[in-house]
């Protein structure tokens, strides 16, 4: 059994000096964030859609078993 650990988004500034190294660009925050994590939930997709292109970009940041989780839209 695989168990899915992580946290509701990767990219807060507070972070920075208490996981984030303090000189890490804000580029790699998510390949570093997946080094200890296996999964995210992405809360921008209760208010609109990622595009294509920057799921792609997560994507490619990630290991192949990393997993998104998308936060449900308003109806």
């Amino acid at each position: 059994m695989t168990y899915y650990i992580g946290t509701s988004g990767w990219s807060y500034n507070h972070w920075i000096k208490r996981f984030y190294p303090e000189k890490l660009d804000k580029n790699e925050w998510l390949s570093f964030y997946s080094r200890y994590f296996n999964t995210v939930e992405i809360n921008m997709s209760f208010y609109r859609f990622p595009s294509p292109a920057m799921l792609r970009v997560w994507y490619k940041k990630t290991p192949k078993d990393f997993k998104f989780t998308l936060k449900a839209n308003r109806l």
